[in-house]
């Protein structure tokens, strides 16, 4: 063979090898890019998903922020809608005439008896309701009945030494029961505006 025969088999040869060099470099570039494409696209969905539940828990952070609030603002209305019965009812109690609790004034005397255990003491009272306590007093021995132009309805009783007072007066009876009650008004008042929770 001679040497212009084997340089060309040489370079065919080296053709060849460079053909089959240059198309696995090519598929191997082409490989690479597709896994860098997948990876890529991989990256992009994982990151689409972490800004999706991202978004989804601010989401649910700020709608359960603005449901508190809005809880917050009814029970502070609600409270200051009871506040605002509690000190009219409380208003109304102390101008109060007599005719209106007159069938109360017995059990409020012998409540407040009660407490005072037999004691000399001392009652008062509005003047237009001290005869009637007096009448209901007949026959009690250390007992005095004091008109108080400006007592509240009702009857307030102090011993004599002073140990024991009874508030029963109509205002101080509310103001005892006012959790109770309050506690009534405000289911009332949820009924009423269909609140939920």
């Amino acid at each position: 063979m001679a040497i212009d025969e084997l340089l060309t088999v040489l370079e065919r040869e080296a053709e060849a090898e460079a053909a089959r060099l240059t198309a696995t470099a090519e598929a191997e570039a082409l490989a690479i890019e597709r896994e860098a494409t997948a990876r890529v696209e991989r990256d992009r969905a994982a990151a689409v998903e972490r800004l999706a539940l991202t978004e989804a828990g601010l989401t649910r952070r700020a709608l359960a922020s603005a449901e508190r609030r809005h809880r917050e603002r009814t029970l502070a209305a609600r409270a200051a809608a009871i506040d605002r019965v509690f000190a009219a009812a409380r208003s109304r109690l102390d101008r109060l005439p007599l005719e209106r609790w007159r069938d109360r004034l017995g059990d409020l005397v012998a409540e407040t008896m009660r407490y005072l255990e037999e004691r000399p003491c001392l009652l008062e009272c509005r003047p237009e309701a001290a005869a009637l306590v007096e009448t209901l007093l007949a026959g009690r021995i250390g007992v005095r009945v004091a008109p108080a132009p400006t007592a509240a309805p009702g009857i307030l009783g102090r011993t004599e030494d002073g140990v024991v007072t009874v508030d029963n007066t109509l205002p101080e009876r509310l103001g005892r029961d006012r959790a109770e009650l309050a506690i009534a008004l405000a289911a009332r008042m949820e009924e009423a505006t269909g609140a939920v929770g």
